[in-house]
């Protein structure tokens, strides 16, 4: 179960501020003027029951029921009845009030180190530990309906016709609206040429993009979000990576990046926990036991000259393979909680 951390600020005019704490380890928050939420606000101004957080494939979602006086995500007025995905940072107003959430939920940086990626997406499916993308719609009679794109699919086709292998029924929506595209390195999406057009993240869908976690996808007046669970494992990576980074911004050397202390303090403070999942039989020729790089060469030894390559076509190649040694041994531990046999 992902656990909720909520900070209530008070704000009523001519009263003084009031600061509230909440943790919740359950799958349903409500929040109302009556007795039976889980955060009762006894305010005129506040709906008997005005919005709820509902915890769903492991993502936390935000609701307004249908409020008098609305709820807002980040500033943006929500519409009633209306779903939207919620992360840690994010903040919810209710007139006087505003809350600021927090999850145990990992998400996905904005500036991913695609190398780094690609090699932890590659293990977690090598290991049975990867998650299905999916899309779900948040609004209108259809909301909650998902629609899993597995591997095996490499087009899903998202309209109002019956044959749609992601039917979605609405007037506004396009007999066949849109078409998602799965290859080998991303998911996209494309326009097939609808009457009301694709919005991507509120912009105007021009061509194939390529989608991200947590991008919105509007169909006419349908929204449509897209979620890669794989991001809270390559969230987990990315933010223990940028850990190795100095006070001064500059990253750390190769020994830093090999560091048994850090790998030990980073499973120490979060040990993973795979998800559930079926079984899966695993090839035994893995490549996890790979030999560590070692990080320092003694200053008196000079790389030997080839005939072929200069001094720093050496330097640069082995910088490179060092580099990617590091990064396998964090993966490694991270997964297996030692570091691979030398």
């Amino acid at each position: 179960m992902s656990k909720v951390h909520l900070e209530v600020v008070m704000n009523i005019p001519e009263k003084p501020e009031e600061r509230f704490s909440y943790d919740f380890d359950q799958a349903l928050i409500q929040i109302g003027r009556d007795e039976h939420n889980d955060i009762q606000i006894p305010l005129s101004t506040m709906s008997r029951s005005h919005c709820r957080l509902f915890l769903e494939n492991g993502e936390w979602f935000l609701e307004d029921l249908g409020s008098t006086h609305g709820t807002k995500l980040n500033g943006v007025v929500m519409s009633p009845k209306n779903q939207h995905l919620i992360r840690s940072g994010d903040r919810i107003d209710l007139i006087n009030f505003h809350i600021d959430f927090s999850s145990d939920v990992k998400s996905e940086p904005e500036n991913p180190q695609e190398a780094v990626r690609d090699i932890v997406r590659e293990a977690l499916v090598q290991k049975g530990y990867e998650d299905i993308p999916f899309l779900r719609v948040m609004n209108g009679p259809a909301v909650g309906s998902e629609f899993k794109i597995h591997a095996n699919y490499t087009e899903v086709t998202i309209g109002r016709s019956p044959d749609c292998d992601f039917h979605v029924n609405d007037v506004n929506i396009s007999r066949h609206h849109a078409k998602v595209h799965r290859n080998w390195d991303d998911i996209e999406i494309e326009d097939l040429g609808s009457k009301n057009g694709v919005l991507l993240n509120g912009q105007q869908l021009s061509g194939r993009r390529v989608l991200r976690d947590a991008d919105e996808i509007t169909l006419g007046a349908v929204r449509i979000l897209y979620i890669d669970p794989n991001s809270k494992y390559l969230g987990r990576i990315e933010d223990e990576s940028n850990e190795l980074a100095t006070d001064d911004g500059e990253e750390n050397d190769l020994e830093a990046l090999l560091s048994g202390d850090f790998l030990e303090d980073s499973i120490v403070q979060e040990p993973f926990e795979a998800p559930d999942i079926e079984d899966i039989d695993d090839d035994d020729d893995d490549n996890e036991d790979e030999d560590e790089v070692d990080a320092q060469q003694p200053e008196d030894r000079q790389p030997k000259k080839a005939s072929s390559f200069s001094i720093l076509d050496i330097g640069i190649l082995l910088f490179g393979l060092v580099i990617l040694a590091g990064i396998v041994a964090v993966i490694y531990f991270i997964f297996f909680g030692e570091l691979p046999e030398t």
